[in-house]
């Protein structure tokens, strides 16, 4: 990760996968892969809706760039008194694949998920889910997106975000808590910024204070609460 990580000109971070060797020629499976696209074909044709979902899905990784056509259980964390929760949206698909492994990762696909067309070839520009290595390598963008902004940028940041950043995450899930709203507040609003500087987005935000919620956007807090906080339950000191 080290040797191939790199941080991208949109402000997201790119490594390679990881290689148990150097020596990693991957055998041609277009036969399979068409094989396996026929046989989706099939259970497409039968299902529209099924059909729908595929389509809206593959779409959307190529719109937003992540895939392009090929070439030729958590830990206790309620130490303080309010809780803030939160998970990062898409977190594998935030870290880029650096371009020689992206081969590794095609897949066959009919443009607009039109069937009656011959399937072009694509790849995957980022890690994705599925993937052994994919939580690593994520972590270790988000650990590094830490790093880098505690270097240059340590007095806003603050020391109670950045111990949330290093230790308060499994996987994309962010689990932190602090001894009052207003410190609450003001670590989710670091937290946020400081993701963002790695490409990373926070959203679905919960806690157990009212305040807090009502500091986040009413579509960036989790469905569960998304209703006006004047609605929300009080709770009793």
């Amino acid at each position: 990760m080290e040797s191939t990580m790199k941080k991208t000109e949109d402000g997201h971070y790119e490594m390679g996968l990881l290689w148990k060797n150097d020596n990693h020629d991957m055998p041609l499976e277009q036969a399979m892969a068409e094989s396996r696209l026929e046989s989706l074909k099939r259970r497409l044709s039968s299902n529209k809706d099924l059909h729908a979902k595929y389509t809206d899905v593959m779409e959307g990784y190529i719109k937003q760039g992540y895939a392009e056509p090929g070439k030729q259980g958590h830990p206790r964390f309620r130490q303080g008194r309010v809780a803030i929760v939160s998970d990062i949206e898409a977190m594998f698909h935030q870290v880029k694949m650096i371009e020689p492994d992206r081969d590794v990762l095609r897949f066959l696909w009919w443009a607009n998920g039109d069937m009656k067309t011959s399937p072009r070839e694509y790849r995957m520009c980022v890690h994705l889910f599925g993937a052994t290595s994919s939580p690593c390598c994520a972590g270790k963008a988000l650990k590094q997106t830490a790093d880098d902004n505690e270097l240059t940028n340590r007095d806003k940041v603050g020391k109670q975000a950045l111990e949330i950043m290093r230790d308060g995450f499994y996987v994309d899930d962010c689990l932190g808590s602090v001894q009052s709203v207003e410190e609450a507040i003001k670590v989710l609003q670091r937290l946020s910024t400081i993701l963002k500087e790695g490409g990373f987005r926070l959203t679905k935000w919960l806690s157990n204070e009212r305040a807090v919620l009502a500091s986040v956007d009413e579509h960036e807090r989790a469905p569960s609460v998304r209703l006006s906080v004047d609605r929300l339950p009080r709770r009793e000191h």
